[in-house]
């Protein structure tokens, strides 16, 4: 932390280090007032601004997902998850999130399996259990509703009553023409 030339304190930090921090504590008490005030895409950019300052606060990233999520742009919140659980893989709250993040996105598979992840970080989660049976029962759902098409019928493979008709036979129509002529046309 310390640079040569300039003077550190006690604990290895310089002034401009803490100017830096109390700057980006600064702005983070911004995004707080813009949040209670309802001003999403204010707080939103002063967030920007205090990443742009000091990329390492996890802090202003995990707000600007929850405001992602709030503004309608739940892709970001989940990417911006996912650089959380990248930078702190073993933190159980930052895989959770991003469980819900990608459920609330519709991706049931891809939070089945962060459910799993946070599961193994605490077997006790209980939050993370009962999303994993939600995803599960949601993709149960959609494989039991891909099976059956809109008009009720069973899908699946199509079994022919009787022998195909060639190119060269007559048409089953009853023309009298060869089949490629009339229906097979």
């Amino acid at each position: 932390m310390g640079r040569t030339g300039e003077s550190t304190l006690e604990n290895g930090c310089t002034k401009e280090d803490l100017y830096e921090l109390n700057e980006s504590l600064f702005l983070l008490n911004q995004v707080s007032v813009a949040f209670d005030e309802k001003r999403f895409e204010d707080a939103i950019e002063i967030l920007h601004m205090t990443l742009e300052r000091n990329p390492d606060l996890n802090e202003a990233l995990e707000t600007l997902a929850k405001l992602y999520k709030i503004t309608r742009h739940p892709n970001k919140a989940v990417w911006i998850w996912e650089e959380l659980c990248g930078r702190e893989p073993e933190n159980i709250e930052y895989s959770l999130e991003l469980a819900k993040a990608c459920y609330h996105r519709g991706w049931h598979r891809k939070a089945a399996r962060q459910c799993e992840q946070t599961i193994t970080l605490d077997p006790d989660c209980a939050e993370a259990r009962e999303l994993l049976i939600k995803c599960r029962r949601y993709m149960t759902e959609f494989v039991n509703e891909a099976k059956t098409d809109n008009r009720g019928w069973q899908s699946g493979t199509y079994r022919r009553e009787g022998p195909k008709t060639g190119r060269n036979d007559p048409c089953p129509c009853g023309s009298g023409k060869k089949y490629k002529k009339c229906c097979g046309a």
